[in-house]
Order: structure tokens, then C-alpha cells, then sequence
């Protein structure tokens, strides 16, 4: 029986024998009943303090603690206010405000990414033989998820850290799409970034595997950029690359060549179809193969 209702009887029975004072056991009881009661509401709202508590306390966010190459100072996950936009002349990440004749126009500046007597684009020996126990390579870089490449204005140098990059920082003027003579990396990066594919060879690859795959680059898709670079390796001279993506091949393979770039083409950071500001040895601008904005590649090729 619970105590309440033990000393309810209690009461129930003194009152029948007439009694008007609870007797002395009642009031024992009782007295012992209230202070359990007021036991558990002290338990209780010391629980109900602590989980208040708890509830409103503010805990700090985490600081960010990558310090990798080309990582933007705020990502996009950060609580801080995001800066105002750069200056003219400054770099930064709003490229529409950075190209300028100040910063970036395309036009002026140019020999702080290659000096046109390097003739990187000439070969100086005989053609290259295809070796056919090289096999073509598919590889991926890692690209932080809040990764925002830095546009950097023409006063700076654009170091990299390896010879064919996919991603970094670049100009804020790209590319005009296309096949140049010569195009270096600082610019075509940035059209790798709106969804480009670009096309290197080894100035020294034969002739009839450079056009081979400049044909089907071509028909593929508008966002194209095909340039010679000494950069590319000898053993593997052809070259596609996307933003994040690098396949080099010792001969052209046109199934593997479609299928990469259907897969890969379009998928920058950056997604827009207007074409560049720069087009120094510009040879011919790219044409339009399906729409401006590339909604079917490589069109051409349905069974590949």
C-alpha cells in the first residue's frame, strides 16, 4: 500500500472513533511524507537548472585549421561576415570586378606568364613514336569541397606546384575557346573552371595524332581550348584536361577520348558559356556544335 493512502485509512479511521487531533502516529507519518516530497522537488529542479543550462550554453564553433596551398581564407561554411570586393588592382574572387586594364584585361601585361621567345610551342627534335606498351592514365586531384580558386591580377606570378595542374588559382580575364598556337596555364585554368575541356600535346607529337584529336575535341563540345605545351609528358604526349580530372594518352583512343569528356566536360566550379577576353595566338575560335551552352556533347559520336 502506498503511504498516501495509509495515511488516508489512518485519518478515515480517527475521525470514526471520534477523534478531532490525529493521533501522534498520523502526524509522524505525515511529517515524514512532506519531507520526501519536498525531497524530490529539490532533485527536481536541480535537474531542471542543469538541463536549462545545457540547453543555452553557447559552445564555440571550431576554428578552421586548413593551411593547404590556394585555400580561401573564408570558406563557405564560415559564420564570418564575407569581405567587400577587392579593390581594382587587388586580387580576389570577383573576377567580373577584376578585369580591368588595372588588374586583368586580357591584353596588357602578358609576359608575367610567358615570354614569347621560350617557343614552347615549337618542336626542337624528331616527332615522337607511340609506344604501345604505354597505357593511357586516368587521374583525379582532390578539390576541397569549399575550395574557391583566387583570381590574381597581372602584377603577381602564378606559381604551381606540379607541371599539368587542374585546378589552382589563375587570371581573372580566361581564355577565348579555341585552338592557340600557345596558351598558358594561368589562362586556360580558369576556362577549366567554367566547364572547359582543354586539349595539350607535345609539340613533337606527330602531326596526324594532333589532328586526330583536335577533331574530335572540336566536334565534341563549344568549350574547348587546344594548345602545344613542352609541359606534357613525352611518353603520354596528348593530353585532355577538365577541372579536377587529367587524362594522358600515348596514342589517341576516340572511345576513351568521348567518354571522358562527356563525363567530365562542364562540371567547373564556375558554370558560364561566355567566351574569354584573351586570345593572344588565338589560331581559330571554337564554333558551336550543338548550343552555346554545350546541352548535348559530343553529338557526333552516338555510338561511342
Amino acid at each position: 500500500m502506498k503511504p498516501l493512502m495509509f495515511i488516508f485509512l489512518i485519518v478515515a479511521l480517527s475521525f470514526a472513533k471520534g477523534e478531532e487531533q490525529p493521533s501522534a502516529l498520523l502526524s509522524a507519518l505525515l511529517n515524514k511524507e512532506f519531507e520526501d516530497i519536498n525531497a524530490d522537488l529539490d532533485v527536481l529542479k536541480k535537474d531542471m537548472d542543469e538541463k536549462s543550462k545545457r540547453d543555452t550554453e553557447i559552445v564555440p564553433e571550431p576554428e578552421e585549421s586548413w593551411t593547404g596551398k590556394w585555400f580561401p581564407e573564408v570558406t563557405a561554411a564560415s559564420s564570418k561576415k564575407p569581405s567587400a570586393a577587392p579593390a581594382s588592382g587587388t586580387d580576389g574572387n570577383n573576377m567580373w570586378q577584376m578585369i580591368n586594364s588595372t588588374c586583368d584585361d586580357g591584353k596588357q601585361n602578358l609576359t608575367v606568364d610567358w615570354q614569347p621567345n621560350n617557343r614552347d610551342y615549337e618542336c626542337d627534335g624528331p616527332y615522337l613514336e607511340p609506344d604501345p606498351s604505354v597505357k593511357a592514365t586516368l587521374e583525379q586531384e582532390y578539390i576541397p569541397a569549399a575550395y574557391v580558386a583566387r583570381h590574381v591580377c597581372m602584377k603577381s606570378e602564378i606559381p604551381y606546384d606540379q607541371p599539368l595542374p587542374t585546378f589552382g588559382p589563375h587570371r581573372p580575364a580566361w581564355a577565348r575557346y579555341g585552338e592557340y598556337t600557345f596558351l598558358p596555364i594561368q589562362r586556360f585554368l580558369h576556362n577549366m573552371e567554367h566547364g572547359g575541356v582543354i586539349m595539350l600535346y607535345h609539340p613533337c607529337t606527330h602531326p596526324a595524332l594532333v589532328n586526330k584529336l583536335k577533331k574530335i575535341v572540336k566536334s565534341c563540345l563549344y568549350r574547348h581550348v587546344i594548345s602545344a605545351s613542352r609541359l606534357v609528358p613525352q611518353d603520354k604526349p596528348l593530353a585532355l584536361m577538365t577541372w579536377g580530372w587529367r587524362l594522358l594518352l600515348p596514342n589517341v583512343d576516340t572511345s576513351l577520348a568521348v567518354q571522358f569528356i562527356r563525363e567530365h566536360a562542364l562540371h567547373g566550379y564556375e558554370k558560364t558559356h561566355r567566351d574569354g577576353f584573351y586570345d593572344q595566338l588565338l589560331v581559330s575560335p571554337a564554333e558551336v556544335v550543338s548550343t552555346p551552352d554545350d546541352q548535348e556533347i559530343c553529338p557526333r559520336y552516338k555510338g561511342v
